[in-house]
């Protein structure tokens, strides 16, 4: 399940998105793409921990679908106009492109994303990878509390 169509896409493109079974891209080119863009996206969801496709919480599954679009649109508008600042050029798909490879970096790092139960999601470290034999807090007592003693410290 892809997180946008490319009719999404396509709207976000504007006048340069009518795409057919002639064009360059196709629309079942375009569907490909979308599909693509849909792995990225799962893969880079799914090594932070959480279960693909994202459908809640609702915010992030929409959050995941504007990421999708941009991916999506940067792809289709690089097909159809490869002459980078020749006639054809158009800027739009670097926007789209650097809006979606900030957001799909951001995706990897974890960063903003909760599980669907609301409870953020741990940076990796031994206690996660390893949780059964995560060892337990030592009770350190009084030697972690400061004696303090005019003009010294002692511990």
């Amino acid at each position: 399940m892809a997180y946008a169509t490319t009719a999404t896409a396509l709207a976000l493109i504007g006048y340069n998105g009518e795409l057919t079974g002639t064009t360059v891209p196709t629309f079942a080119e375009a569907g490909a793409m979308n599909t693509a863009v849909n792995a990225e996206i799962d893969a880079a969801v799914a090594m932070n921990g959480l279960t693909t496709p994202v459908t809640d919480p609702a915010w992030l599954a929409a959050y995941l679908a504007s990421v999708n679009t941009w991916g999506l649109a940067a792809r289709i508008l690089y097909v159809r106009f490869q002459d980078k600042d020749g006639p054809n050029s158009n800027k739009a798909a670097e926007e789209w492109q650097r809006m979606y490879r900030e957001a799909l970096a951001g995706l990897r790092k974890g960063e903003g994303l909760t599980a669907g139960s609301g409870s953020p999601v741990l940076p990796q470290s031994y206690t996660t990878l390893y949780p059964t034999e995560a060892a337990t807090p030592t009770d350190i007592g009084a030697n972690a509390v400061p004696t303090l003693t005019p003009g010294t410290m002692v511990w």
